[in-house]
């Protein structure tokens, strides 16, 4: 964040939720994909992520993040 120029001292973490498609086991190899998936600006500026975890090409996890 630091890097993107964030002040993480005023950093609010909002919300987290994962979904889930298929079991993960230690040992997995898996390839994600991060992205922004929405913005909005303003007084209470917010930023919302969305990680996709895949197996062998199939998606196991998708992880959600929101930040203000």
């Amino acid at each position: 964040m630091t890097e993107m120029g964030v002040d993480i001292k005023r950093l609010l973490h909002a919300k987290e939720e994962y979904e889930y498609s298929n079991p993960i086991y230690p040992g997995d190899v898996l390839d994600v994909t991060f992205a922004v998936d929405s913005m909005r600006d303003g007084a209470l500026a917010m930023v919302a992520f969305k990680s996709t975890y895949k197996r062998a090409g199939e998606t196991v996890l998708v992880a959600k993040m929101t930040i203000i």
